[in-house]
């Protein structure tokens, strides 16, 4: 029987629903082998498998699922009445005579791993120079037979520029020049662009956009001018009147914070080097390393010596154990004893990394644990410091700045058993500090060695401000440490949680932590005129700055420094050991950049520092310290909620610097007593329970103290707290404690009421009387606070706290109803404790450590620096901005991931220029106030001939002041507007450089079909082609001759033909735009070639992308530029008379007879007003065709000549030139391209062949063959 019990010899049911079950074959034979009975086998069970015994908050909504007999029942469902019923008839077992003990999991904390993304300008467009083109820009949009012509983009000249840093993000504030002169319309809203992204698919919240349009008498953008769509609001530190603030509500200098209107110019710039600063890689300086935290039990149940309670104390003291990392400052200038050194240029500072090996030195102090993992660990810091040292670096070094002029070995890596030395050269003083390799000290303690990097910022020009923005990257990381503050009681005391499992044989296992915490990151700030060899001035008010983060997203913030404009200054920002802030700021105020009101530093040597923050940013050990390494349960926060210990600002405006008098009129006043007749002004002081006395004067409240008071009337609530007050002024009396005389309630000695007397003062006329009201601070995260609002005769108020309230958060704004908003601090719970295990705080002031001291850190310093310059702002106060008769566009735009670069920004035009119009919108006689024409006359264009106007006329935008309307032929123009609007050619564009006024309006014109003319010292242009009544082109139209030329009254003939290569036959491609209203416009090419042209011929390209938005002008224009180098193969120049040339100007054609060869002269000549002919010819001709013209005629005429002895026989001839109609003779019709007076009394003339067919048209204009086929061939 005894064979088949248990081992233990228990007789009990191997089949029961819950409980121990059957041993198995290899859980029988492991008992033997050890030495268990069944008991203790199943106590080690038990208690391995216990289950999770104090459930976080976070778990109520979960069912809880046991492994107990009533959820394994009812789990069964195969077997169950057989189970049943074998326990029935089985023998009853005994109740379990152990208890298995209890393991408590505690929470977990995982913070946050995403994070909202922040985001700023990487580059921003810039300024544009002294000297450049103003843009012109000319459009019409309009919309003719159904088709839309005309718009354009136009791109704008920077010459305005500031960015603003806002904390979580940038804003660039810009002011663009659009284009000289007036628009004729403002553009659309969803016109805008930068870039290639169109502002209105930008957020409205994120942009504010303004536009001014030529105004003659305001110089600068305005609120006014602001497009309803951008919402963005204004700055905080602008009023909603406009006028420049700080926070408070007083007026600054326009140079702290510029606005488009302000008489402030400035430009903004990325700089390019030595933008990046800050502290990184440090070397530890006799730092400790501990292994990450774990609580670990003693079993009260087992004898202290038992080997699991040994084994567990091994384990705490290696936790508990300050581990050095083996490296450390150890000599300067050779010597190595320990203590503070101050250095000096060129001293010798002595860095080494040991080759100590903690596997060997505590092999014996930790048991069965080892150092493996310590060594691992140091080992790995070792290596990483090593490879932290190169020779030339430049490093922090303490306070003082050095370079690594020696390494030691330089050619072998740092390795367990080798030892490494570093060192030195000091180029600027500051201090060090000397210790041992073995020393472990808290990472705070000592100053260290670490990379720097320098930030420096030079002005380009004389200025009043300069502001530098930064962007700062700061956090701080624990990842896979132990959730201390989940510590399930208290640490230590004998009636505590821990205390409790540990007498019961149980075990605590932590959650885990893994989150960002915050860091604080230092630096100081220089200034020093440029080019001065004197030392750098510190300008920060003695005071560090700090950058406060607790995640990986950028965070941006400014510095502005004005200063005196006479010189160039260079300002430096240069990283400050957080140590050093720990040995000389905990307890002390420091610069802390950050949201708040903007701040303003006392002036230093002429420089005046100005931020947005904190400048009595209080660091003490909590808010230097995270509470995510306090041992148990705390709700401190470094910014956790409080009562409010002080609020910034206190002023608004100037407050009297006179107090005023008063004179003791009556003292020691009780209650019911009164002052002032029958004034009925009560002064009572309260120390009870009882706070809801009602009186109409005025009371005095607290336990035991006077604390505030409310007016007439009022009714005490019962929680007034807050900072003592020993006095109250009110309606020109001061009522002040009498602090002498304690008394009981004179009249019921059982209500226990308690009083001081008052002393009665009467304002005695002298000094600033002020206004006190009492007002219940509005927003924030808490209630409660009270201030008492002082206010004086010249506008100025003052505040102080009554009641300090509760639950707010340091740093937040609140509001003073009536006055403005304050920033609030408050009062911090202090976690610090000496650093475990002598207190409760495992890594105290970690928040500014340059150094770690457990695996499990991160922080944002150890690979490189957290500060980078983003912008430079050079503000010069009281200028004036000239930006009258321009359009100009305003913006202010907040970064985000659609802008992270600020490049061109463009304004879409349907409306370009006002200028003179010489024809109305539908082509016909200008009507002022019609259409767009307004009551001057002016209007906007894209006809070519106004736009030349304009720029020949106007002394604007044009050569107005040079060459003026008397210079110019208004009929021609008008005739060619007329012209130009009848057959589409319009021209849409922007003069964006300087141009040749001649060059630019003939080669302008050339695309719209116009000749440049000068005619008698008058400009114009004039169309090159014949057109009909309603001046479209005429192309069948036979070309008016005006002059007639033969060999006779011609001389120095000069005929200049083509080259084969300029006259072949070639494919044309136009570019033009495709405009889309308000959009990006699309680059489109036209090809045009003769039917019988060859696919292999030449391509030419003709860009009037820049002008032309019409496909229908590009074919024009394909097909006239191809006729001419077909048809058009010579021109030719000659002298003539001035009579023969009294009536032609250019444009004009004429015809000339000679011989094809035009070397062989024929018969010609002149027959004089008394009809005496002169020929070279034959002189005898009878009845002889002849083509004649005289002066004035329209054209040669034909007739037939009969010459005896000399004299023409037909009188109407006399006074013409004439040539003999001969079939070896050739008639060429030209067209004038100048006519200039040459030295000898001449007239010099220039053409250009112009081909006729045989019925006398233009063989130019003739596009289709005979049977009325296109002989073009477009794609």
């Amino acid at each position: 029987m005894d064979k088949l019990q248990r081992v233990g010899g228990l007789l009990e049911s191997h089949r029961r629903p819950s409980g121990p079950r059957l041993l198995l074959p290899f859980e029988q034979q492991l008992c033997e082998v050890v030495g268990l009975t069944e008991k203790e086998y199943w106590y080690f069970v038990d208690k391995t498998a216990s289950y999770n015994g104090k459930r976080p908050q976070a778990y109520d909504l979960i069912p809880d699922i046991r492994n107990d007999p009533v959820s394994i029942i009812t789990n069964i469902v195969i077997g169950v009445v057989l189970s049943y019923v074998a326990n029935l008839l089985a023998p009853k077992p005994k109740e379990q005579e152990y208890k298995a003990a209890p393991s408590l999991q505690t929470a977990a904390q995982q913070g946050l791993r995403r994070f909202a993304p922040q985001s700023g300008f990487d580059s921003v467009q810039l300024l544009s120079e002294l000297g450049e083109t103003i843009p012109l820009v000319f459009a019409f949009q309009r919309e003719i037979g159904g088709v839309t012509y005309g718009g354009i983009r136009a791109n704008t000249k920077l010459v305005w520029s500031q960015m603003r840093s806002l904390g979580k993000g940038q804003q660039f504030k810009a002011v663009f020049i659009l284009t000289s002169g007036t628009l004729g319309a403002r553009p659309d809203f969803s016109g805008y662009a930068i870039g290639d992204t169109l502002l209105e698919n930008y957020s409205n919240g994120k942009l504010a956009l303004y536009h001014r349009n030529g105004s003659t008498n305001v110089e600068r953008l305005e609120e006014v001018d602001r497009y309803p769509e951008g919402i963005l609001d204004r700055e905080t530190f602008i009023n909603s009147s406009g006028v420049v603030v700080v926070n408070n509500g007083t007026a600054l200098p326009s140079v702290f914070l510029s606005e488009f209107r302000d008489n402030v110019f400035s430009g903004t710039r990325n700089p390019s080097t030595q933008s990046i600063f800050g502290n990184y890689s440090p070397l530890p300086n006799s730092m400790q390393f501990k292994l990450p935290y774990e609580l670990v039990l003693r079993n009260h149940k087992l004898y202290y010596d038992d080997p699991i309670n040994v084994n567990n104390r091994a384990k705490q003291d290696k936790l508990k154990t300050n581990f050095p990392r083996y490296a450390a400052v150890v000599a300067k200038n050779g010597t190595t004893t320990h203590g503070n050194f101050s250095v000096t240029k060129d001293d010798l500072v002595t860095y080494q990394i040991s080759d100590h090996d903690p596997k060997t030195i505590f092999k014996d102090s930790f048991g069965d644990w080892g150092a493996e993992d310590v060594s691992s660990s140091v080992d790995a810091d070792r290596e990483n410091s090593d490879d932290s040292m190169s020779i030339g670096e430049q490093y922090l070094i303490g306070t003082a700045k050095g370079v690594c002029i020696e390494i030691d070995n330089p050619g072998q890596l740092w390795k367990v058993g080798l030892t490494k030395q570093y060192t030195f050269k000091v180029t600027e003083p500051g201090q060090i500090q000397v210790r041992g390799v073995t020393n472990a000290h808290n990472p705070d303690e000592l100053l260290l060695i670490q990379k720097c990097a320098i930030g420096t910022v030079t002005n380009n020009i004389k200025c009043d401000a300069t502001e530098i923005g930064i962007k700062s990257t700061v956090w701080k990381q624990i990842t896979g440490f132990a959730n201390v503050n989940s510590h399930p009681g208290h640490w230590s005391l004998p009636q505590g949680v821990v205390h409790q499992y540990e007498s019961e044989g149980g075990n605590i296992s932590l959650g885990q932590l893994s989150k960002y915490i915050k860091r604080y990151s230092f630096f100081r700030l220089y200034a020093r005129r440029a080019g001065d060899s004197n030392e750098w001035q510190l300008i920060d008010g003695g005071k560090p700055f700090a950058v406060l983060g607790r995640t990986p997203q950028p965070q941006y913030n400014f510095i502005k420094i004005t200063h005196t404009e006479a010189y160039l200054h260079e300002f430096k920002l240069e990283p400050y050991p957080g140590n050093k802030v720990r040995a000389d700021f905990i307890g002390s105020n420091i610069n802390y950049l950050g949201t708040g009101a903007l701040q303003i530093l006392d002036s230093t040597n002429g420089y005046t520092v100005s931020f947005a923050g904190d400048k009595n940013h209080q660091l003490d050990a909590t808010r230097a310290s995270n509470p995510e390494w306090f041992l148990g349960s705390t709700t401190a926060d470094s910014e956790s909620t409080g009562s409010v210990q002080s609020i910034y600002p206190t002023t608004e405006g100037s407050p009297p610097t006179s107090e005023p008098q008063f004179d003791l009129v009556e003292s020691d006043v009780y209650i019911g007593g009164h002052h002032g007749g029958n004034n009925g002004t009560y002064c009572v002081v309260v120390f009870s329970n009882n706070m809801d006395q009602e009186g109409d004067g005025i009371y005095f409240y607290r336990h035991g103290e006077i604390v505030g008071f409310v007016a007439a009337g009022g009714t005490v609530g019962s929680s007034m707290t807050g900072t003592p007050l020993e006095s109250v002024i009110h309606e020109g009396y001061k009522y002040e404690r009498e602090s002498t005389n304690f008394k009981m309630h004179p009249w019921d000695p059982d209500f226990y009421v308690a009083y001081y007397g008052v002393n009665i003062y009467e304002y005695s006329g002298s000094g600033s009387l002020p206004t006190v009201e009492v007002k219940s601070v509005t927003g924030g995260s808490g209630s409660g606070l009270i201030v008492a609002v002082s206010s004086y005769d010249n506008g100025a108020k003052a505040w102080e706290i009554r009641e300090a309230g509760s639950g707010y958060l340091s740093g937040e704004q609140v509001t003073i109803p009536g006055v403005r908003e304050v920033t609030v601090s408050t009062t911090m719970v202090n976690f610090i404790t000496p650093p475990w295990p002598t207190g409760q705080n495992l890594n105290p002031y970690d928040a500014i450590s340059d150094y770690v001291r457990y695996d499990a850190e991160r922080s944002s310093h150890l690979e490189g620096p957290e500060h980078e310059i983003t912008y430079v702002n050079e503000l010069k106060s009281s200028v004036s901005l000239p930006y009258t008769r321009l359009s100009t566009v305003g913006i202010r735009l907040n970064s985000s991931k659609e802008f992270t670069s600020f490049s061109q920004v463009s304004s879409y035009l349907k409306r370009g220029l006002q200028v003179k119009r010489l024809i109305s919108d539908t082509g016909g006689d200008v009507v002022v106030n019609q259409g767009e024409v307004n009551s001057e006359g002016k209007g906007p264009s894209n006809i070519f001939p106004e736009i030349a106007y304009a720029l020949l006329t106007d002394d604007l935008i044009g050569a107005g002041n040079l060459v003026g309307a008397n210079a110019v032929d208004l009929d021609d123009m008008t005739t060619a507007a007329k012209f130009c609007y009848a057959n589409k050619f319009f021209w849409d564009g922007a003069i964006v450089d300087q141009q040749n006024l001649r060059n630019f309006i003939f080669e302008n014109g050339s695309y719209c079909f116009l000749d440049f003319s000068i005619k008698g010292g008058r400009f114009s242009l004039i169309p090159a082609v014949p057109f009909n009544s309603n001046y479209e082109i005429d192309f069948d139209a036979e070309p008016p001759i005006k002059a007639l030329f033969t060999d006779g009254n011609i001389k120095d003939l000069k005929v200049t033909f083509l080259s084969p290569e300029e006259r072949q036959l070639f494919q044309a491609r136009v570019v033009y735009r495709h405009e889309v209203v308000n959009g990006f416009s699309e680059r489109r090419v036209l090809s045009c070639r003769f039917m019988d042209g060859d696919l292999k011929d030449p391509r030419e390209t003709f860009d009037m992308s820049s002008f032309c938005t019409s496909r229908r002008h590009a074919e024009h224009f394909a097909k006239y530029i191809l006729k001419i180098r077909k048809d058009v193969d010579h021109g030719l120049s000659f002298k003539t008379t001035p009579q023969a040339a009294m009536y032609l100007k250019p444009g004009d054609y004429f015809r000339l007879v000679s011989e094809a060869t035009h070397t062989d002269r024929f018969e010609n000549g002149l027959i004089s007003e008394s009809g005496i002919v002169q020929t070279q010819g034959n002189s005898i001709l009878t009845n002889q065709s002849i083509f004649y013209w005289k002066p004035g005629m329209d054209a040669p005429a034909t007739a037939n000549l009969t010459v005896t002895n000399g004299q023409a026989n037909n009188a109407t001839l006399n006074g013409c030139v004439f040539t003999t109609n001969n079939t070896v003779t050739t008639d060429r019709v030209y067209k004038v391209e100048s006519l200039t007076y040459a030295e000898d009394g001449l007239v010099e003339l220039a053409g250009s062949h112009i081909p006729l067919t045989s019925t006398g048209k233009l063989k130019i204009l003739q596009w289709n063959n005979d049977d009325g086929t296109s002989m073009f061939l477009v794609s």
